[in-house]
């Protein structure tokens, strides 16, 4: 009887929770804590959500003037973040796979929720980090001029990638 009380209990608690996280996100978006181009939330626009950035720069590296040191340091870089995130993505697979072990078999407890919502937390935290650090780092390796014309490329980038959605643009937007 109590292991059916938990399982209902997290059921509910996962439900309410998505409802009011996808909640919280519209009014937020409503509200301009997240920016919003054309009435719509850019969610794609929050960092570190993908390598997009490091691999402009390995894709821009003759249009940029990156010499071949420069570019060998930017594809560790690349290299070091995407490993980073598939190891974290690979430890969270397993985590989710021992807590649905527990959950299926009904011996899930409190403290094991607490537990698994914490691991994930720093799983994704460890990922996330692992996305934005290069980004971050690969500023040292550019100089000033690059940086610009590097600058200039993520707006064209960015600006493209709304006309190829089919939204209209505007200046301004992704600023």
């Amino acid at each position: 009887m109590k292991k059916h009380i938990i399982i209902s209990a997290m059921t509910i608690l996962l439900a309410t929770t998505a409802i009011t996280s996808t909640t919280l996100a519209c009014e937020q978006a409503k509200h301009g804590s997240y920016k919003t181009h054309h009435g719509k939330s850019v969610h794609h626009s929050i960092p570190g959500k993908s390598f997009a950035y490091l691999r402009l720069v390995v894709r821009s590296a003759k249009e940029l003037g990156l010499s071949e040191k420069q570019q060998a340091e930017v594809g560790k870089l690349l290299v070091k973040a995407e490993a980073g995130a598939a190891a974290a993505h690979a430890k969270a697979e397993v985590v989710v796979a021992e807590f649905k072990s527990k959950l299926y078999s009904g011996k899930v407890t409190e403290k094991d929720v607490r537990a698994y919502s914490k691991k994930m937390g720093e799983l994704r935290a460890e990922s996330l980090a692992a996305r934005l650090l290069p980004s971050i780092q690969i500023k040292s390796i550019l100089s000033a001029e690059q940086r610009e014309k590097l600058k200039a490329l993520h707006r064209k980038e960015r600006n493209k990638s709304c006309l190829l959605k089919g939204e209209p643009h505007h200046s301004g937007a992704h600023t």
